[in-house]
């Protein structure tokens, strides 16, 4: 006897089916709709990942068993999806696929494909609710998900192992499963209570399992499906400083695809200040469009770090959605006082200007407002020492960064008029500065008229050249901070290295990629609590000196470095660097 089975078996009819299925694709088709209706950019068809990223997981910020669960559940839910396609393709088109050679594959797919799922909701359970993850906060709905999951492939079981022995075909062991639950299931009755037991369960099991499908779309489940869409707009982290309004899809996909694993509230520094309103939170908000019940505290904290971006499994462009709502709050007057007093703040003070001229064998020096003195010096003296001609820069106006990073586009694009006419003698100079935040703004918000580097690029170069002389301080133990706008936003994490190569290099526990945020950026909370953990990292990597490459960073940490106990030099790598080349050889 050819293997096969007769499709629908004691289902009397497709009537239930077929309301059940029109109700799932209702649903989806409404959702979907809501996506397409805002459209798919042109230029962004080219970037589309779908295939090998859906399918692996691959590229996703996952751990060791997320991504494992995450599989898991995939792979099953593709192979029951599958199998279930097949069924339609014979029952509504009358295609044998499903008898003779290929119909025990397809038993075997189904199969296998079930526990698959149930492995995968089993670790899913695990990492919620045993091993409980710090990052997680379980909600009612996560164990009504599980639990919806659970029954459905449960129950899918169930009705083959009754199929199985009611009907007693030859090729059962080839689902060893389901025959032993059918072989189970037959030692409580005959034939008779097996097959109206099966179809009880059978009509059950279709209200479970399409009920799940035609609520997925609007439960966190939804994020299977927005997932691979962000993923295929997704953008480089060093192409996201290019600061730009929201794209309609992607302000529609984020809070979709956002996988509510809590990823981004640990490097938060937000969190840090005690402030419960990490980006997760945000995109569940934006997701219910509960726009306007957004703490202030929390909208005007974030300094701009992009931590969470880059401990996002879909990649989120969290920074974008929150520089949007600001811009927002400034339109319709609502920013809080003390965000008025800082934004524009720079600019209503202009600073003394002077006609430029470019000028041969020249670098040119953007201090930023922020830039103590020692620092300036610090870099005077290195470069004299390596023979480089160098003008200090007197522009009219602040770079403007912190009024965009604050929403304030108009004061922004005052500062930034004023400056770029400063700046347009020196057309294909080279500029350098000891300010990320100034390097950040004018790299990708005034142009790229000319060459702009960070100092510890320009003194890496010249080390390497054989300007400088390298450190020579084997005994000194030094730790360095990562600027989050020089390393995680530039992506360049060897310059300030590269300088500190002649000492004992401590790093810290998290650093690079992984940095933590000094609590400074962007943002209008003082760093207090962030500063502190952060100089607990440094005191905990043994070092004696502190250094770091950013006048946000070095004030926020010197601040830090107040408080009783808690003593640490903190200094620029250029103070390092001159204090060095002043020592005897």
């Amino acid at each position: 006897m050819s293997p096969g089975r007769e499709l629908l078996w004691n289902q009397g009819g497709h009537t239930l089916l077929g309301l059940l299925g029109g109700l799932v694709l209702l649903s989806w088709g409404v959702k979907l709709g809501l996506w397409l209706k805002t459209g798919l950019p042109e230029g962004d068809r080219r970037r589309l990942r779908f295939p090998w990223e859906v399918l692996t997981l691959n590229g996703l910020h996952l751990g060791h068993l997320p991504r494992r669960m995450h599989r898991l559940l995939l792979w099953g839910f593709l192979g029951l999806l599958l199998a279930t396609l097949l069924v339609a393709l014979q029952d509504h088109l009358g295609l044998p696929v499903l008898q003779g050679a290929a119909y025990l594959p397809f038993e075997v797919l189904t199969e296998f494909a079930g526990l698959l799922l149930l492995g995968g909701l089993g670790l899913a359970f695990h990492l919620r609710y045993l091993k409980r993850a710090e990052r997680l906060q379980s909600r009612p709905e996560d164990a009504l998900l599980l639990a919806l999951l659970g029954l459905c492939a449960l129950e899918g079981f169930l009705l083959r192992g009754l199929r199985l022995a009611a009907t007693h075909p030859a090729w059962a062991p080839w689902t060893p499963l389901s025959w032993g639950i059918g072989r189970l299931l037959s030692l409580g009755g005959g034939e008779g209570t097996l097959t109206r037991f099966h179809r009880s369960l059978w009509n059950f099991h279709a209200l479970t399992a399409m009920g799940t499908l035609a609520l997925a779309p609007w439960t966190k489940l939804s994020h299977a499906a927005a997932l691979p869409w962000k993923r295929a707009l997704l953008r480089p982290m060093a192409e996201r400083e290019r600061i730009r309004e929201p794209r309609p899809l992607e302000s529609w996909l984020e809070p979709e695809a956002c996988m509510r694993c809590g990823r981004c509230r640990k490097p938060c520094p937000i969190q840090t200040r005690e402030g419960p309103f990490p980006p997760e939170t945000l995109l569940g908000r934006l997701k219910r469009r509960h726009r306007f019940i957004i703490p202030a505290e929390a909208l005007w904290a974030c300094t701009g770090c992009r931590a969470c971006e880059n401990h996002c499994p879909m990649g989120g462009e969290h920074l974008e959605r929150i520089l949007g709502l600001r811009r927002q709050a400034w339109a319709a007057g609502r920013v809080p006082e003390r965000v008025f007093a800082l934004a524009g703040a720079q600019s209503q003070h202009p600073l003394p200007t002077e006609s430029l001229s470019l000028e041969p064998d020249t670098l040119y020096l953007w201090p930023g407002c922020q830039t103590p003195d020692p620092v300036l010096q610090a870099l005077r003296q290195l470069l004299e020492q390596a023979g480089k001609r160098l003008r200090v820069l007197d522009p009219p106006r602040c770079c403007g960064g912190r009024d965009r990073f604050l929403g304030h586009e108009e004061a922004f694009r005052q500062a930034m008029a004023l400056n770029r006419a400063y700046l347009e003698p020196l057309r294909g100079a080279t500029l350098i500065t000891p300010c990320p935040h100034c390097l950040r703004t004018l790299s990708h918000d005034y142009g790229e008229d000319w060459t702009l580097l960070h100092h510890t690029e320009l003194l890496a170069r010249l080390l390497e050249e054989g300007s400088l002389p390298q450190l020579k301080a084997p005994t000194l133990r030094v730790t360095f901070h990562d600027p989050c706008f020089l390393s995680r936003c530039k992506g360049d994490y060897q310059p300030p290295r590269h300088l500190l190569c002649g000492t004992e290099l401590l790093e810290m526990k998290q650093s690079r990629a992984k940095s933590v945020c000094c609590g400074s950026g962007g943002g209008t909370v003082p760093p207090g609590a962030a500063a502190r953990k952060r100089l607990h990292h440094a005191l905990e990597s043994g070092a004696e000196l502190l250094v770091t490459a950013c006048p946000f960073c070095r004030e926020a940490l010197r601040s830090a470095t107040e408080a009783p106990g808690k003593g640490l030099p903190v200094w620029d790598i250029a103070e390092l660097l001159a204090q060095s080349s002043l020592q005897p050889r």
